[in-house]
């Protein structure tokens, strides 16, 4: 308890603050929260242009997905297609160190999905999930510098194949002091 008056009272900054995440922001609208939903053709890898990605009724319910029979992405992960990456884009409303953490999910069926991400088509993480042999459930952390624009694309890329490449992840992006 207190003894005396108080003169006031200081809020303080938190360390890191969370200014971003895949599974708390997810909607139904390009943009909302700063989240775009969209894909990556990938050919002699290289990818293209980011392409945005239509609200439409698949065999997993409501999703984000194109014409691609198994691209999609829904609130908590995706499933990426034939040379096709899925990809949650984030736009940067923030300018300097980040913290991109949280976790990603595949089972042990099939060969696995690659998580990657970019920071302005950078890339900045890349690891193997899912697949025979390889661990099912595994950590994300990457820090970077951000300016306001800068877009940070969290994808899902098929290993070999597409099959048992249903991916969930819950990814959170944090301001870090210097």
């Amino acid at each position: 308890y207190l003894k005396g008056e108080i003169q006031g009272v200081k809020e303080l900054e938190p360390e890191e603050k969370i200014i971003a995440s895949s599974v708390d922001d997810y909607g139904k609208t390009q943009g909302l929260n700063n989240w775009y939903y969209g894909y990556f053709e990938v050919k002699d890898g290289k990818q293209s242009e980011f392409k945005e990605m239509n609200v439409v009724e698949t065999m997993w319910g409501e999703n984000w997905a194109s014409s691609e029979k198994y691209l999609k992405l829904g609130g908590e992960g995706g499933h990426p297609g034939s040379n096709t990456w899925a990809v949650r884009r984030w736009k940067s409303g923030y300018s300097g160190k980040v913290l991109i953490s949280g976790v990603c999910n595949r089972g042990k069926e099939g060969d696995g999905i690659e998580l990657i991400i970019l920071n302005d088509g950078k890339e900045i993480f890349r690891k193997l999930a899912g697949g025979s042999g390889n661990q099912e459930k595994i950590d994300v952390l990457a820090e970077t510098e951000v300016k306001e624009g800068s877009l940070i694309d969290i994808c899902i890329s098929p290993f070999k194949s597409l099959e048992y490449d249903a991916t969930s992840y819950d990814i959170m992006i944090r301001t870090k002091k210097e």
